[in-house]
């Protein structure tokens, strides 16, 4: 879950002065402006790539399993949940961020749409862990761990929040990027519980 990123490259423009001796109309000097254009406005796809894997990393690499659950007084559960949602929240906040300034893969269809669809994927998820927070927060101090617990054991199953992935393993050039990039090897063997 942090693919912390670089900022889309913005056109760059150069004013530059002829005074070779002559000078324009009137005796006021030539001013000529040129615009450079990035031949690309997109990022590799190996560095897209591993900005969303260490995002996901992040965000999940304290996920409680269900076996860790399992052994807890309920109390202790609500607890350690609401631990793990708010590092959830802050790494899938940070993961948008870092995607949009990012900017979209260098793909040969659909950079833009699949970069959208990240970018929502990292805020959705912020969101949705919000509410459960919420949820859980409010059944903990109403005295109701036990429902939190069962409310919990659900929603640990944090593979049904790493839904997004398929927007990388989907996609022909992501998928090949995503093999030969350090961050997606590291995401897969740490999130491998909660991917099975």
């Amino acid at each position: 879950m942090r693919f912390q990123w670089i900022s889309v490259m913005a056109v760059a423009a150069a004013t530059v002065l002829t005074a070779c001796g002559g000078d324009g109309v009137a005796g006021i000097p030539v001013t000529t402006t040129v615009t450079t254009t990035p031949t690309s406005d997109k990022v590799a796809a190996t560095e897209w790539v591993s900005a969303v894997c260490t995002g996901f990393t992040e965000a999940f690499r304290t996920a409680p399993t269900d076996e860790e659950l399992a052994t807890m007084a309920p109390d202790a559960v609500t607890k350690r949940y609401l631990e793990f949602l708010d590092v959830q929240q802050a790494a899938t906040e940070e993961a948008a961020d870092n995607l949009t300034e990012l900017g979209p893969p260098d793909i040969s269809d659909g950079a833009r749409q699949v970069h959208r669809d990240m970018v929502t994927t990292f805020t959705d998820i912020a969101e949705n862990t919000e509410d459960e927070r919420r949820t859980v927060g409010e059944l903990s101090q109403a005295g109701r761990d036990g429902d939190a617990k069962l409310v919990l054991h659900i929603a640990a199953n944090g593979g049904n929040h790493l839904y997004g992935l398929d927007i990388v393993e989907d996609n022909e050039e992501l998928d090949a990027a995503a093999q030969q990039t350090p961050a997606c090897t590291r995401m897969y063997d740490e999130l491998a519980h909660l991917l099975s």
